[in-house]
């Protein structure tokens, strides 16, 4: 309904050609979208949004999540209507993921000009980067669209229309509940305000609603903080991290290459009369507050900087990249050109995304185990919790014992999958657990160095027979030997 009085204004027929980019990109994005396993990420979206009742989910999205619980909060709605599996669970991703290429074409079109619009909705039309996230049950290609129209409704603002400010004020504050990088993209927005002197009364009216708005969440944010002030997964990012985040949103190297040749031979063609600075402020700064800030805190401070998070940056890469090509006529016939050898070098691109798959296939494995199981074998899970026995549960057909390690001693059932470590003391003890089968299935995921000692354990009694490795997930099997 937000972009209803933008879309009743478009001529159809004049627009075809983002219809038909619209229509590619959801092909693109559909394709294989059922065949993937769930990973991890994605058993958390189900598991959260189905196995805990309102407020359970509410509780521990806020203290155990570094996401807002919007997403969440959708989700749960999304499967009381629709069944749990592969596709319902990312068919939200996918259709906004979609919605993205009408919605960067409107804004590069509000920032520049049509042509602008146009390659920018070409380069997410082709971003492997962008197809992966919109067949993924994560928010990310929905924080991605919510991120778009709040800048399409902003630089209208920019432009002098203040009646669009209540739709931008609602759209930023769903972006929030989204992500908490939307706060850099917020902030982003504040600064071109002050820069275009359009920091006045309505503006602070609006911005101090959406502040007061998001003020519940701010204090878990802070509390979430400083829980991975204290140790996380999220590496020191290095001084090539910033180069290779703009990559990945190409997800190619010489894609990225080829671009950057394009972007500077039109930038020599271009004249100095033809740059807007205000345009250069609405791409600029939000890359700025939404890709290096998060860089240099966490180069500096505590390391909270993943490409993915910042995903709402790579429209402003790809407007920026759009209107610096367009600008100028005399190399319309060169630019189609490297954009043809875009489109050959995007190609094995995209084909090798669709090969490879998720990061832990928990559906690979499991039919595995399923067309080799035998009457009394037992199955040891070496990272433990609601997550991942879900996920071994939904695949997982045959009858095998299953069993996490080390033991949980919760008497609620619930534990930390990451908190579940093995050392010299508990590995031995494994022998105790698995005494009278006379097969041993060890399901390895995401495994670390540490782990041998399960290896070395089972080997002093049992003879190893098999090992597969699915991507994320390694199966031994051992066994008595006859």
């Amino acid at each position: 309904m937000v972009l209803k009085n933008s879309m009743s204004q478009i001529n159809l027929p004049k627009y075809y050609g983002i219809l038909i980019l619209t229509v590619v990109g959801f092909i693109l994005r559909l394709v294989h979208i059922h065949e993937y396993s769930f990973w991890m990420d994605e058993g958390y979206t189900i598991v959260i949004s189905t196995e805990f009742s309102f407020s359970e989910m509410i509780w521990v999205v806020l203290t155990a999540d570094n996401h807002p619980p919007l997403y969440y909060i959708f989700m749960k709605l999304w499967f009381l209507i629709f069944p749990v599996n592969e596709i319902s669970a990312r068919n939200p991703s996918l259709i906004f993921g979609s919605l993205c290429i009408p919605g960067i074409f409107m804004l590069g079109k509000e920032i520049s000009n049509e042509k602008t619009g146009y390659i920018a909705a070409f380069f997410l039309t082709f971003s492997a980067f962008h197809i992966r996230y919109s067949q993924e049950a994560r928010m990310y290609s929905i924080l991605t669209f919510f991120s778009i129209v709040a800048a399409y409704y902003f630089v209208k603002y920019i432009d002098g229309n203040h009646d669009v400010l209540n739709k931008f004020s609602l759209l930023i504050l769903i972006a929030l509940y989204l992500h908490v990088y939307s706060v850099f993209l917020l902030v982003a927005f504040n600064a071109i305000a002050y820069l275009q002197d359009k920091f006045n009364h309505d503006w602070i009216k609006h911005n101090s609603i959406i502040v007061s708005l998001y003020l519940p969440y701010v204090y878990f944010a802070i509390y979430r903080y400083f829980s991975i002030k204290n140790g996380f997964w999220i590496a020191k990012p290095n001084m090539t991290d910033i180069y290779f985040a703009v990559i990945s949103y190409f997800y190619s190297a010489d894609l990225m290459n080829l671009l950057l040749v394009m972007v500077i031979v039109n930038a020599i063609a271009v004249k100095h009369s033809e740059l807007n600075s205000k345009n250069i402020q609405i791409v600029f700064v939000p890359v700025l507050f939404v890709l290096i800030v998060p860089y240099l805190f966490s180069y500096y401070f505590t390391p909270i900087f993943v490409d993915k998070y910042a995903i709402a940056s790579s429209v402003f890469i790809f407007i920026g990249f759009g209107s610096i090509i367009q600008m100028t006529g005399k190399l319309r016939h060169m630019n189609l050109a490297f954009l043809l050898m875009f489109l050959l070098i995007v190609t094995p691109t995209i084909s090798s995304l669709y090969s490879a798959g998720t990061y832990d296939n928990f559906k690979g494995a499991m039919d595995y185990i399923d067309a080799h199981a035998e009457p009394n074998q037992i199955m040891i899970l070496n990272r433990g919790g609601l997550i991942i026995n879900y996920l071994v549960d939904y695949y997982l057909d045959s009858n095998v014992t299953k069993m996490d390690y080390p033991v949980n001693t919760d008497p609620n059932g619930y534990r930390n999958s990451w908190d579940a470590q093995v050392n010299e003391d508990n590995a031995p003890l494994l022998l105790d657990y698995v005494d009278g089968y006379w097969g041993i299935w060890l399901v390895y995921i995401r495994r670390s160095d540490y782990y041998n000692l399960l290896l070395q354990a089972l080997a002093s009694k049992y003879v190893q027979v098999d090992h597969q490795y699915f991507s994320g997930i390694e199966l031994y099997l051992f066994k008595i030997p006859e």
